[in-house]
């Protein structure tokens, strides 16, 4: 519940992944791998949510109108592939 709340909080928030170990010091592996500094993370709703550059394709939700509008356009995925995997 808090983090649909928090997508109605801030319509900006696109997609939120659930925490795993892959995104476990996010923006320290973005800096170290990538020299890339992600902005500062935002504070909505009660949850810290750290900006990412990759879409992994673990539990998370994602506004509808953003993968129908942006997503899936951009995905160009066979029937029963994973968007996440082309887009991200």
């Amino acid at each position: 519940q808090m983090v649909v709340n928090a997508m109605c909080l801030d319509p900006e928030v696109k997609y939120i992944g659930m925490q795993s170990i892959t995104t476990l010091d996010y923006s320290k592996r973005m800096r170290v791998r990538y020299g890339l500094e992600l902005p500062a993370p935002r504070h909505v709703g009660g949850l810290v949510l750290t900006p990412q550059l990759l879409w992994y394709d673990k539990p998370h939700l994602c506004r509808v109108a953003y993968y129908l509008e942006v997503v899936l356009p951009a995905a160009h995925i066979a029937v029963g592939g994973c968007p996440e995997r082309a887009y991200g």
